[in-house]
């Protein structure tokens, strides 16, 4: 059985249990975030600031606060 945390998708299309910014692992959300950089042109984004709760869950930690 697939807890329901593992199949919320985000607004962003994202797999919310797969997503590297949802990791409490900061080299992993600084990965996510070089690539975010170079390959979207992002730069507003940090390994600090990316620390998603999911924006469809009860937390207030996003990735986008424009989502």
């Amino acid at each position: 059985m697939v807890k329901s945390e593992d199949r919320m998708v985000g607004y962003c299309g994202y797999n919310c249990h797969l997503c590297a910014a949802r990791s409490d692992d900061i080299n992993v959300r600084r990965k996510l975030v070089d690539a975010w950089r170079k390959y979207l042109g992002h730069q507003y984004y940090t390994a600090e600031n990316v620390a998603c709760e999911g924006c469809k869950s009860e937390g207030n930690k996003i990735a986008d606060k424009q989502c």
